[in-house]
């Protein structure tokens, strides 16, 4: 048997059903043998009577990811930083948060660097538009643009809130602008990068950025070119880590 941790989607009669507020959720503990070909657990909602099937769900003995959280300046000092969740120069016209750093697991961020390094070879830098993201931040997007092809629903949570995604653009190796496919939390169909009227150098920009995200092991997603993923911490639970929370991380790890 294993100790689990529920959270994600149930079944109920044969049909998925989403959990809406999963802040609000409590969490279940459940111990359960896994005898299927993935893993399943039986659980029982209380103040709704379903049972039903754990579809995703996080380890117990894989907990604790906040902990393999680092600062991705720590990991790659040469990766520039740009926060536009900080800024006003988002979707919300208005700052969601106030990081003054971003922060990945350790293993993003060195596969971020690997990719920076093969970057800074053909004479261009990555910059960071955002990383790891408080539930706060997704739940506000989600109100703002409640489109699954480019916002993930926060009962389902993202991959920024994992801490193993990033949004990123190319510069100069001083850090002037380049053109690229669009600006930050552009939506539709421009925001895949993939419009006729893109200029060349634009489009060899944005093919050199995805290999190079490709070699080092980060996945494109095919509607936003910016958004790279790890696929190594995709089965995780998501994180709700506020700016004090973090700070107390930082603090730890400098005292280890």
């Amino acid at each position: 048997a294993r100790e689990l941790v529920v959270r994600g989607a149930y079944i109920n009669d044969g049909r998925p059903v989403l959990l809406h507020g999963v802040s609000s959720l409590r969490m279940v503990q459940i111990v359960a043998h896994l005898s299927a070909p993935f893993p399943v657990a039986p659980c029982l909602r209380p103040e709704d009577g379903v049972w039903g099937l754990v579809l995703s769900f996080g380890q117990h003995e894989r907990a604790q990811p906040a902990r393999d959280l680092v600062k991705v300046r720590d990991v790659a000092p040469e990766v520039g930083e740009d926060l536009r969740y900080a800024t006003e120069r988002n979707v919300a016209g208005k700052p969601l948060e106030r990081r003054a750093a971003a922060w990945l697991r350790r293993g993003t961020a060195l596969k971020l660097r690997r990719a920076s390094d093969a970057l800074r070879a053909h004479g261009v830098a990555l910059r960071l538009w955002d990383a790891y993201r408080p539930a706060a931040v997704q739940r506000r997007l989600w109100q703002l643009r409640p489109d699954a092809a480019f916002v993930a629903p926060p009962e389902v949570g993202s991959d920024h809130q994992r801490g193993s995604a990033v949004d990123v653009t190319l510069t100069a190796p001083d850090g002037s602008a380049l053109e690229m496919p669009t600006d930050f939390d552009a939506f539709g169909p421009r925001a895949a990068g993939e419009t006729g009227d893109l200029w060349s150098a634009v489009r060899q920009r944005l093919a050199l950025l995805r290999g190079a995200m490709a070699s080092a092991g980060l996945h494109a997603l095919g509607s936003e070119w910016w958004h790279f993923a790890d696929p190594a911490f995709g089965g995780d639970a998501v994180l709700d880590l506020d700016d004090v929370t973090l700070s107390d991380l930082e603090a730890g790890a400098a005292s280890r």
